[in-house]
């Protein structure tokens, strides 16, 4: 991962959904311009590389922010990236299939992917991830999927994707509120790489504007060579 490669990524996500965000920076963990392949990842393996982009940019410790629903109070917390267990990238196949038994038939699914995320419909997610669908006995599943396997397929999902589902709980010390809160890596990676991008930019209008050099010859220096440049502007 390069500065420039960093920077176009971010460039191609400003004012996109987050779904897309999430393809787009998984493609830092291969150094990939096309995102075609990621597209089709499951959500698991996706998040599994956003965590290693995110250790390997900005560090091991992820320090968290919440504010109590209850009185509002500022609550820290904060986890560090062996806590959560995170495989290698190379050791999880693009996608998973689960059987599921629904008594009448057996169902075979498939973790939900990005391209599966564009719906922005969790029924017609569980569709779209049955791969038998046309190949089921029972009419139901072509009508509508039974609430309890929907709930048997969502327990699956949550047990096999821990990347994609870490839950913290967390307690007010101000009022002793309980709750639980879900860590988006997508959110938490955009957010640094924003932040990042932003201040590089900066970095670089100051450097251009002081020597007159191209924003490519400054991109392509060392992080030292740039901040001994702006210390000798503060100096």
């Amino acid at each position: 991962m390069t500065a420039n490669s960093i920077l176009n990524v971010w460039d191609h996500c400003v004012g996109k959904n987050q779904t897309f965000k999430g393809v787009a920076l998984a493609s830092l963990a291969l150094n990939a311009t096309d995102h075609s392949n990621i597209v089709d990842w499951s959500i698991e393996k996706r998040d599994i590389a956003l965590f290693h982009v995110r250790k390997k940019l900005f560090g091991n410790q992820f320090d968290n922010i919440s504010h109590c629903p209850k009185c509002n109070q500022m609550v820290e917390w904060d986890f560090n990236f062996e806590q959560v267990g995170i495989p290698s990238l190379y050791d999880i196949p693009d996608n998973i299939e689960i059987l599921i038994d629904s008594h009448d038939d057996i169902l075979m699914i498939r973790l939900p992917n990005s391209d599966d995320l564009f719906t922005n419909d969790a029924s017609q997610i569980i569709r779209n991830c049955m791969i038998n669908l046309k190949d089921l006995q029972s009419q139901t599943f072509h009508q509508n999927i039974p609430d309890d396997i929907i709930n048997q397929i969502n327990d699956k999902f949550d047990t096999i994707c821990q990347a994609s589902n870490i839950t913290y709980h967390l307690n007010c010390v101000e009022c002793s509120h309980e709750w639980q809160v879900n860590f988006d890596i997508v959110a938490y990676l955009w957010k640094e790489i924003d932040h990042w991008a932003k201040s590089l930019l900066d970095e670089i209008y100051v450097l251009a504007k002081t020597f007159g050099w191209s924003e490519s010859d400054i991109i392509n220096m060392s992080e030292n060579r740039r901040n001994h440049y702006l210390n000798l502007l503060n100096s």
